[in-house]
């Protein structure tokens, strides 16, 4: 059985990305490391708590980590798309255990149980800082991950946060620069960026669809928090961002098309900060830096699949 850590920021997507890992039948979770970033900490920690108990995983520990980037830089939520809350802001009044919230930082986390554990799959749905400080406590850290999926960046230059920045590379670049060019060791490392997250996207038919297919609490739960998102319909259709990385990760076969590259992540300049910059002809020949697999195309209709079983499930 395989072993994965979640690292989430925790928003909509990111619900739907959780569920769909544990919804896997050769998956443990070990782990779900938290970041500031779709909203703040505090509601990362109350909406992960919230997700793992519409599906019922009251015994999965979760770790608080970074509440804010590497720079302590003002920090930009996405509460025009997840809520104020992160999770749609649909009122739920049940209190949660927060049984499962440990006392270590997840920073610290990371690196003991990447210790303690072999072949281990990490996954990022947020900011990169937790592992970019994992890193710097552990520059071999790399070693000890077999896999490791980020939900971010970008490879064509197209931005959702500004005109080139993807959101969880530019709310902390530094991070996403450690973890792109000091990631020393021997793990697959695979980038699911914007551009194909946003060339994948459904109609909002094709997403109410999906969700009122489902029965059972977590179809419910998932059809409680995307309430507003599918009533409002602030975006031209339907994007999954979060649950496409997951699911890259975890059936391989999603992920229709890939290509390779090492990639900068650009800190300076006042329209590129954030970027992701591929060396596609490997003019920068630095042995240390990991090659990353860029997905750059999806089976759709395996992923809408896939979705479909985790919420009947």
């Amino acid at each position: 059985m395989g072993k994965l850590i979640i690292d989430t920021d925790c928003g909509l997507d990111d619900a739907n990305a959780i569920l769909l890992a544990l919804s896997h039948p050769d998956t443990q979770v070990l782990a779900i490391t938290m970041v500031d970033g779709n909203t703040c900490l505090d509601n990362v920690v109350q909406n992960v708590l919230r997700v793992l108990r519409a599906a019922g995983r009251q015994d999965i520990p979760i770790y608080r980590g970074s509440a804010c980037s590497m720079l302590n830089l003002p920090r930009k939520c996405a509460s025009d798309y997840h809520g104020e809350d992160g999770l749609g802001d649909f009122p739920d009044h049940e209190p949660v255990s927060t049984e499962q919230l440990q006392q270590e930082h997840a920073v610290w986390a990371l690196v003991r149980l990447l210790r303690e554990h072999d072949d281990v799959d990490l996954v990022c749905l947020g900011p990169l800082t937790n592992l970019a400080l994992a890193i710097r406590l552990e520059p071999a850290l790399g070693n000890r991950i077999r896999r490791l999926c980020i939900m971010g960046g970008n490879y064509k230059g197209k931005g959702n946060i500004t005109m080139t920045g993807e959101f969880n590379f530019y709310r902390d670049p530094e991070a996403a620069h450690v973890v792109l060019h000091d990631l020393i060791g021997s793990c697959q490392v695979t980038m699911v960026g914007w551009e194909v997250c946003a060339e994948s996207m459904v109609t909002f038919e094709t997403a109410e669809q999906l969700m009122l297919q489902g029965c059972g609490p977590k179809a419910d739960f998932v059809r409680s928090i995307y309430a507003n998102v599918l009533r409002q319909r602030l975006l031209p259709g339907f994007v999954f961002c979060d649950e496409l990385a997951m699911a890259c990760l975890l059936w391989p076969q999603v992920a229709r098309q890939t290509e390779r590259a090492r990639f900068r992540v650009e800190l300076a300049g006042h329209w590129c900060r954030g970027m992701a910059v591929p060396d596609w002809e490997s003019l920068d020949t630095g042995e240390h830096q990991p090659m990353v697999t860029m997905v750059t195309s999806v089976d759709m209709t395996r992923f809408l699949d896939l979705m479909r079983a985790c919420l009947n499930g």
